[in-house]
């Protein structure tokens, strides 16, 4: 497994990210992600390029999902993959977070 990850943010305003989220690298990739989270209400992130997830990748999005309240953003994760949405709906995290 590879500690690489990549995230963009689109002309449209919609993070994307791609790649394996993992223990190795959810906290760089939560800090990384925190410049692309500015001066936006509404934030959109597509998980739709992410290749696999450990359990820490599903704390990455509780934690975000912190941060925009924080923030007073409203924030919606968008294409989960099959096996995070597995994971999700396992730990009843699907009442919580705002899944699209």
């Amino acid at each position: 497994m590879t500690d690489q990850i990549e995230i963009q943010k689109a002309a449209d305003g919609l993070i994307r990210i791609r790649g394996e989220l993992s223990y190795v690298n959810v906290s760089d990739v939560h800090q990384r992600a925190v410049n692309f989270f500015k001066n936006q209400n509404d934030v959109k992130i597509d998980l739709g390029g992410v290749t696999h997830s450990d359990s820490a990748g599903i704390a990455l999005l509780v934690e975000w999902l912190s941060d925009a309240r924080n923030r007073n953003q409203v924030i919606h994760f968008i294409n989960l993959p099959k096996q995070m949405l597995k994971m999700v709906r396992v730990s009843n995290l699907d009442q919580v977070l705002p899944i699209v």
